[in-house]
């Protein structure tokens, strides 16, 4: 929906833009990096959240699990909606591609929408990296009556 939302905004830029009489605006390599830099950082902390959940089976701290949640499903969200923002307006400009300038909207745009669904995709892996690990109740015990968190079960009464 997000996509959609964004899809609808920027694919309507170029048209009211120049309604307006102005020139759509270009799109700057220092978007696309910074779009591409974002989506390397959210992986790569999506990396270590699960390995430390799922790999070395540590407890992370409750409000620093909050914020990589809150941070995962906020950079999913946006990322899919600039991603879809960055296609609509690339696009509109693939039936002019024999003129330089709206070439470059077009691939500068395209870049920029993959750079933006990889934050997208970083923000869904942070997310899910994330969840507690399947038979973790969080204080150690595999979440049956019998644990005491050794893995040996409790002492028989």
């Amino acid at each position: 929906m997000a996509a959609l939302v964004g899809a609808l905004a920027g694919g309507l830029v170029p048209p009211l833009v120049e309604r307006a009489g102005g020139t759509p605006p270009t799109v700057s390599w220092t978007s696309v990096l910074t779009l591409g830099f974002v989506a390397v950082v959210l992986f790569a902390l999506a990396g270590t959240t699960w390995h430390t959940l799922h790999r070395r089976r540590e407890r992370i701290d409750h409000q620093r699990a909050v914020n990589l949640l809150v941070l995962g499903k906020a950079s999913a969200l946006a990322g899919a909606a600039v991603a879809g923002a960055y296609l609509a307006f690339a696009l509109s400009f693939a039936n002019q591609t024999d003129v330089p300038l709206p070439r470059e909207r077009l691939v500068h745009g395209l870049l920029a929408a993959l750079g933006a669904a990889g934050v997208a995709g970083g923000g869904v892996a942070l997310e899910r990296s994330c969840r507690v690990p399947r038979g973790s109740n969080g204080d150690g015990t595999d979440g049956t009556p019998e644990s005491d968190g050794t893995g040996r079960g409790a002492p028989p009464r």
